[in-house]
């Protein structure tokens, strides 16, 4: 199956924002960010089984945009992840994509996005 990208429907942008600042502990990913508006964004991802960073356009695919956030539906890594066991396959994760197109690509395999204020 070919993987598809969904917009990821949250009140954020990654459009031409700072490279974002990565925390990664007992499961969770912080991610921390300015917008184009030189807002300061909060995300934090729950129960994270894989992330990655791609400085550049090295992750970028051109069936999406490279200023954009995605659920990848389909994902051939989230796929990988359920055939070696790091994941059961009655775990709700999603492979969120968030595309920083000033910076590079966000990659993450979780269960849940929170934005925090």
């Amino acid at each position: 199956m070919e993987s598809l990208y969904e917009l990821l429907q949250e009140p954020f942008s990654t459009a031409d924002a700072a490279r974002p600042v990565l925390g990664f502990e007992r499961g969770e990913l912080r991610v921390t960010f300015q917008d184009w508006r030189e807002q300061t964004v909060r995300l934090l991802f729950h129960d994270v089984v894989g992330f990655s960073w791609d400085d550049g356009d090295a992750a970028v695919d051109p069936r999406h945009r490279d200023d954009a956030s995605y659920i990848v539906v389909g994902s051939e890594w989230l796929q990988r992840h359920r055939a070696v066991g790091a994941l059961p396959p009655q775990e709700q994760h999603h492979h969120f994509k968030l595309c920083f197109n000033a910076a590079g690509v966000l990659q993450v395999l979780a269960a849940g996005l929170e934005i925090l204020a």
